[in-house]
């Protein structure tokens, strides 16, 4: 069961962003000069602040509906047991899906990582409180990622069991 978002197949519950839009570095505004001075966007690209509220839009577009992380074993189960029913390109995509998520969060902490390249002017409970809200993000995001990255490995490793088994067999001989 495939719903259509924004122009992009998506499975069921699944990433709501597309494959292709996952940029590096969290886009900064275009610059604008007024009379030889910058634009406020652009001053506020350069803040942390600025950064890490980017950042927390691209995590919640991106984070799967599926509650919390104890929930999310059963959740990708009865996912699972719905794109099988679609036959193998039903769990191709399905797994195709995993694999872009994943992908999509590992550039989600790269943008966090970079988050605090830029200047941080505030009050020490400020930069406080935007060190707690990316340590969150950072936390959030990583057991997502890991939860999917292991699911991937389990149900569709690199070399299939059939391969592993066809080297040994020709090793053999």
């Amino acid at each position: 069961m495939i719903s259509k978002n924004n122009g992009h197949d998506t499975e069921p519950g699944l990433s709501r962003t597309s494959a292709k839009a996952s940029p590096t570095r969290i886009p900064h505004p275009p610059r604008h000069t007024v009379n030889g001075e910058e634009h406020e966007s652009q001053v506020e690209a350069d803040n942390i602040a600025y950064n890490l509220r980017t950042a927390r839009i691209k995590c919640v577009n991106w984070q799967y509906g599926w509650g919390s992380e104890t929930q999310w074993e059963s959740e990708f189960n009865a996912q699972l047991s719905i794109a099988r029913e679609g036959g193998q390109e039903g769990v191709d995509g399905f797994f195709r899906a995993c694999e872009t998520h994943v992908v999509e969060g590992w550039e989600i902490l790269k943008d966090l990582k970079f988050a605090a390249s830029v200047s941080c002017n505030g009050t020490h409970d400020e930069i406080q409180d935007l060190f707690l809200q990316g340590y969150e993000m950072v936390i959030a995001t990583a057991l997502e990622v890991k939860f999917f990255d292991m699911k991937l490995h389990q149900y569709a490793p690199a070399i299939s069991t059939a391969t592993i088994s066809n080297i040994r067999m020709y090793s053999e001989n």
